[in-house]
């Protein structure tokens, strides 16, 4: 639905149409003080091939809805042309002249404020400069409504990051303040706690590849909990090393020591 857009000129007032991008004008608003037969320009612009008409439901200013018969834009000046001014009355002859001259200027002042059109009289000076100024107007509120939508967004982000480094302060504390994880040791060194654990499952488990199983075992578990690959690193390591050296230098000694208990030493005891 379409709002009819009543547009001031010479003191009469054109009726026009907006819609999809296209301007209609309402062809009885313009028959009526001419003293033109509105149906039967209707009949005769309907046959003209040069005319572009269509039917459009508008809402008028009484808030109802009317189906009206409208010309487009580009057809008016042809239209006004091809009305000869001797067949009207005399009074409103003058009236046709006028239109013939300056409808299509002021219709296209009022929808198409960046075209640079030329005023005719002083009067249309003023019309004009007055149209530059509203279309200002909104191009500044627009400009202004913007701004108040980026500055609304800077905010939140804004918020948004300072809720976050909150976030993030208080997990760092939180993680400070548990405690150091304990690792129960034996009295002997790691290295040799870790090795009976090893000899232990071994002689277990038939001995023989018992022992390379349960190597396999706690390096896999080492890898899984502390993504530590000792076999990876084995392969790229150069000199005479073990790969118990390994974890020792990485420091994972008590880790590989606790994997042992848990894996190897507990399951034996049940």
């Amino acid at each position: 639905m379409s709002n009819i857009v009543q547009v001031p000129f010479h003191g009469d007032t054109l009726q026009a149409v907006e819609q999809d991008g296209q301007v209609w004008v309402v062809v009885k608003r313009i028959c009526e003080p001419l003293g033109l037969d509105y149906e039967g320009q209707r009949q005769r612009l309907v046959k003209q091939p040069w005319a572009v008409t269509c039917k459009i439901q508008v809402t008028a200013a009484d808030s109802k809805n009317y189906e009206t018969f409208c010309l487009a834009l580009d057809s008016v000046p042809m239209w006004l042309a091809t009305i000869q001014p001797n067949k009207v009355s005399v009074q409103t002859r003058e009236a046709l002249v006028r239109y013939q001259r300056e409808c299509r200027d002021v219709l296209a002042r009022h929808f198409m404020p960046k075209e640079a059109i030329e005023p005719s009289t002083p009067e249309d000076l003023i019309v004009q400069q007055a149209l530059a100024l509203q279309a200002q107007r909104r191009r500044l509120d627009a400009m202004q409504k913007d701004l108040g939508t980026i500055q609304t967004s800077v905010q939140e982000l804004q918020a948004a990051e300072a809720q976050r480094q909150t976030a993030e302060a208080q997990a760092l504390e939180d993680l400070r303040s548990l405690p150091e994880p304990s690792v129960k040791v034996a009295d002997k060194s790691l290295r040799a706690t870790i090795n009976e654990c090893i000899r232990q499952y071994g002689i277990t488990h038939g001995g023989g590849a018992a022992y390379t199983e349960a190597w396999q075992k706690v390096y896999r578990e080492l890898k899984y909990r502390h993504s530590f690959d000792v076999d990876a690193r084995f392969r790229n390591c150069k000199g005479r090393r073990t790969k118990v050296d390994i974890v020792d230098e990485a420091g994972l000694l008590p880790q590989l020591y606790a994997i042992c208990i848990e894996v190897l030493v507990k399951p034996m005891k049940k």
